[in-house]
């Protein structure tokens, strides 16, 4: 392409970057390196990689949220970069016509009013007081948060919270939208809405870059990009496939493992009266004025067995997770892990038998993350329960080895992709060798390749007799796992379904409110 026709398609083009170079530890790595990518107005790209290749990096730079090291940036026709000069002014100007979704709404509400947060981008544009009632009030229609509009997001779920900032950025009429995995925690009528609105929004004109690990949303794209060693190539969708090639491989090793459970199987007939986990009549409440979030519940989980909880986002079941684990105070009811009481005053040495016995891997990986290399932290809780030394390195470098992360161990967790950092909050669970590991949607956000990995890990912790308590919004996994389902309903009962029964309760008719199906962790973020 001759020089001049290059710079006519790029002066046309609602993102260019040149020879992009970005670094997180002053060039002896580089995330990315000479990256260069033009997208014209109206697309709709999907970029893919695996964990901690730098998509997230080169989202933040396409949104106009970070700057590379070197290189050209031209953003929505405002050269903001070039060389290694970032001009703020352009900047400025640039942000009024992006959004950029990403997955922690309660840092990105700014007011206590939600009229007011919907208000903030347009009264720093100096929008006319009449313009901005009526962009706020079609914004807050279209997510189905009309009659919050008064009211306090800082006090809100985190799915309503998610709609309060969606509906900032669709009052903002961004002409770009950068998506970083903004499905991946959702629920699959949720899934299936969110997916509808994105395809509204691009059949409307606006350009859309996403950031996914899902196959299905790189067939809704007009270009699929994979972000490999710092360098973007274009993939067809075929090609896509061709690359991960190998996950269908450990696809089937996985289910060859979770179906082989002749030892579990025997285990269950010998020791049927042998309890993991028994809640009775459980009653939460965030705040005496509030509806219960789980109400009068009960489940019994036997030991060695595997049980996937699934259900709408804020039907309860993460609630219900931490206080299986002793993280929340229960109004009523009782819990019991393999016979320790976790309601109630208790002595610091039934607390500590109590973390010994179950693990908890959160929604969040980075809530509990805290030290300051992965091997440390993975380190802390065998450390806490006695392991020293040579015994403790050991089962350190085992778990790191069993995930993949021995070359991250001596790397800052904060320092790491999400998908990664979900990868360390896991191992950092499994060194403590708990015999109940609860895991809150441990594959949301992790490439195809570590996602499989963590499911055979589960399949050969199952195997071992490890009782495994699975939220997750993903039923394959769950089959591939031969788990039983708990479907949380959002009335806050619960109904035990069989695994013949899986597939019919996947296919019911979704919920007619968007808001009762958004997930309390992604978001929309208007820029500005």
């Amino acid at each position: 392409m001759n020089e001049a026709k290059k710079h006519m398609i790029e002066n046309n083009a609602q993102v260019v970057l040149r020879n992009i170079c970005f670094s997180y530890d002053d060039g002896k790595t580089w995330t990315l390196n000479n990256l260069s990518l033009t997208i014209n107005a109206g697309e709709r790209l999907a970029i893919v990689g695996l964990n901690g290749s730098g998509k997230s990096t080169l989202a933040k730079i396409i949104a106009g949220l970070t700057a590379p090291d070197s290189g050209y940036v031209t953003l929505c026709g405002e050269k903001v970069f070039e060389n290694t000069t970032a001009c703020a002014e352009s900047y400025k100007n640039a942000r009024k016509y992006i959004g950029a979704l990403f997955q922690s709404p309660e840092d990105q509400i700014v007011t206590t009013v939600t009229e007011d947060d919907v208000a903030f981008g347009l009264e720093n544009l100096q929008f006319p007081r009449k313009t901005m009632y009526k962009r706020i009030s079609e914004a807050l229609k279209t997510v189905h948060m009309e009659d919050k509009r008064y009211a306090d997001p800082s006090t809100m779920s985190g799915g309503q919270q998610q709609r309060v900032a969606l509906a900032s950025a669709i009052a903002m009429n961004s002409k770009l939208l950068v998506l970083d995995e903004p499905t991946s925690m959702l629920d699959s009528f949720a899934r299936k809405d969110v997916d509808a609105l994105f395809d509204n929004l691009h059949k409307n004109g606006t350009t859309i870059v996403q950031i996914t690990h899902n196959f299905e949303e790189c067939k809704r794209a007009n270009r699929i990009l994979l972000l490999e060693n710092g360098i973007l190539k274009e993939v067809s969708f075929n090609g896509l496939k061709t690359y991960f090639s190998n996950i269908e491989l450990a696809n089937n090793h996985v289910t060859k493992i979770s179906k082989n459970k002749n030892l579990t199987d025997s285990r269950f007939k010998e020791n049927e009266s042998d309890i993991a986990v028994e809640i009775s009549g459980l009653t939460v409440k965030y705040d005496k004025t509030s509806p219960a979030v789980i109400d009068d519940y009960s489940l019994t989980v036997k030991s060695g067995e595997t049980v996937a909880i699934m259900g709408e986002n804020g039907c309860g079941k993460s609630t219900l997770a931490k206080t299986m684990c002793g993280l929340l105070k229960a109004n009523s009811g009782n819990i019991k892990v393999h016979g320790i009481s976790v309601r109630g005053k208790t002595s610091k040495i039934i607390r500590q038998k109590l973390h010994q016995t179950i693990g908890y891997v959160m929604q969040l990986p980075e809530q509990q993350l805290f030290a300051d290399t992965v091997r440390n932290d993975v380190a802390y809780g065998p450390k806490n329960f006695g392991l020293k030394d040579s015994a403790l390195k050991e089962r350190v470098d085992e778990t790191l080895r069993l995930l993949n992360l021995e070359n991250l161990a001596e790397k800052s967790p904060f320092a790491l992709s999400g998908g990664q950092q979900r990868l360390v909050a896991i191992a950092g669970v499994l060194a403590c060798k708990p015999r109940v590991l609860v895991l809150d949607e441990p594959t949301a956000g992790l490439d195809f390749e570590a996602a499989l990995r963590i499911r055979e890990i589960l399949g050969t912790l199952h195997n071992q007799g490890v009782t495994i308590i699975l939220i997750t919004h993903n039923l394959q996994e769950a089959e591939d796992l031969g788990a039983r389902l708990v479907t949380l309903k959002a009335s806050n009962t619960a109904k035990n379904t069989e695994n013949n029964k899986n597939k019919e309760s996947s296919t019911k008719a979704k919920t007619t409110s968007l808001l009762q199906s958004f997930d309390p962790r992604a978001t929309l973020l208007s820029c500005f």
